[in-house]
Order: C-alpha cells, then structure tokens, then sequence
C-alpha cells in the first residue's frame, strides 16, 4: 500500500506505458473488476444504457481532450483520468443490445484479439510517425491515419506470428499433460 502510493506520486519519473507509470489504472481497474465480480448483471434499462453511453462517450472526448491538451501525449499523467476510465469499463462490461452493437461487432472483437500485441507495439509507430509528423513530412490528420493503421496492423502482425502460435504450443503441450 505504501510501495503503491509512492510509485503512484513518482510516476511520471517512468516511462510511457510501464506499469509504474500506469499503477492508478491497474488499480482502478482491479478494483473495477473486483466489483464486477460481486455484481453479476445489471439489469438491461433505458436509464442503464444511458449512464453505459454517457460514460462510454465522456471517456472517449474527455482522452482526446487531455491528449490535444498534453501535446498529443498520452493523458495517463492524470490521476482523475483512471477512475473515470475504470467506471466506464466496469459500466460496459454488462452486456446489452446497445453495447453489443457498439462494441460487440467483428471489426472491435478482432482489436480485442490483438489487444496486448497493440499495447506493446503501439508506442514503436507512434513514435515513428511523430517523427515524421515534427519534420513536417505528415499532417496531423494523415499522421494519425498512419498512426491507427500501422498500429492496428504491427499487432496483428505479431499476434498471428508470435501470439497465437506460441498459445497453440501451450495448449498442446498442457494437453499433452493433462492426457498422460
């Protein structure tokens, strides 16, 4: 508690995307998924999909706001930012007819596929093209289709290379174990 508090205050002595410099999100997001846990469904109602899309949208403009805000960095530096991302994600884990269809379709459950494969590989493009973005080669609206498009494929690309066939080789290898 006292280690997690003091890497809380230093973590912008860490870099970008360390867990360090992120703790306030796995801690929010534990506590979120402990609550989860507890509460099995929420009831599918106007006013639950409501607060569900409230939060989903507020999430999302108030990130891009901190983001243009920060010099187009990532706004994981305020602490406020990790309760709110946390509630958010705990609202749209309940499934309904709304949530399904915004975040449920083919195209978003692939990104989920590639997930941690984006996570890590996501900063190499980004920086990348803000090289190209402060030499003036790229325009900021170009740059940030490179950006999304290189960074969704380099996880793809390391999810179906790496990923997925090392997953392969556990599951055979504790099934083999398991049939002994």
């Amino acid at each position: 508690s006292i280690f997690s508090t003091i890497l809380i205050i230093n973590r912008s002595h860490f870099p970008g995307t360390t867990l360090p410099a992120m703790l306030h999100f796995f801690l929010f997001g534990c506590i979120a998924g402990a609550t989860r846990s507890k509460i099995k469904q929420l009831h599918e109602t106007a006013g639950v999909v409501l607060i569900q899309l409230f939060f989903l949208c507020a999430t999302i403009i108030f990130g891009i706001y901190l983001v243009a805000q920060n010099g187009f960095k990532y706004p994981y530096q305020v602490i406020y930012y990790a309760p709110m991302t946390s509630v958010m994600v705990f609202l749209i884990s309940y499934p309904n007819r709304v949530t399904n269809i915004l975040l449920g379709n083919k195209p978003l459950s692939l990104i989920g596929k590639w997930s941690f494969s984006l996570y890590l590989t996501h900063e190499i493009i980004l920086q990348i093209v803000e090289k190209y973005l402060k030499a003036g080669v790229l325009t900021l609206p170009f740059a940030t289709v490179i950006a999304i498009t290189g960074a969704i494929t380099l996880s793809w690309l390391i999810y179906e290379l790496v990923e997925r066939p090392i997953q392969g080789l556990i599951k055979q290898k504790l099934a083999g174990q398991f049939l002994k």
